[in-house]
């Protein structure tokens, strides 16, 4: 049986039914970045430079002396990787040490559009000679910046250093 209502067009009026208001997603860029930056400058910015305040006023630290940067005191060097260029800044005065390093990098760096020997094993003896001095150089400055000369290769070859 069909229903005369439908067939006739006729319909039974019911309040309509709204949908569910979808959240509207906002833009992260402008909306969520200007929210935390404001978070930042008013809570946390204030926070920090507070707690420093109080302690630059509560906590009383003794002055020091001014350092000097052409003194190291004993008993400081870099990390073992620095050594060697520490080596030659000690024992050189600052610019051609300076001066020095950079030209070694600068040639180091280039070195590979320099060699333009022909070699068929594709092993170029220049290079390779190169090589071996860098190793050898940088080992024995960075023995010798870290003191490993003086305490454990000298005295193995029993050669004594003057002045110690």
């Amino acid at each position: 049986m069909k229903d005369r209502r439908r067939s006739t067009g006729i319909a039974e009026t019911s309040p309509p039914v709204e949908a569910p208001r979808k959240r509207r997603k906002r833009a992260y860029t402008p909306n969520h970045l200007i929210w935390e930056t404001f978070t930042l400058v008013m809570y946390y910015v204030p926070a920090v430079v507070g707690v420093l305040l109080v302690l630059v006023f509560l906590v009383q630290f003794p002055m020091e002396p001014k350092a000097d940067p052409s003194f190291t005191p004993t008993g400081i060097a870099p990390e073992w990787y620095f050594l060697a260029m520490f080596q030659v800044l000690k024992k050189m005065p600052l610019l051609p040490a300076v001066s020095l390093i950079g030209a070694y990098l600068m040639a180091v760096m280039f070195l590979p559009f320099i060699d333009f020997s022909r070699v068929k094993s594709g092993q170029s003896p220049l290079l390779k000679i190169i090589g071996w001095l860098n190793i050898v150089v940088i080992i024995y400055f960075t023995a010798w910046g870290g003191h490993w000369l003086e305490n454990y290769i000298y005295p193995l070859l029993k050669i004594k250093m003057d002045g110690h």
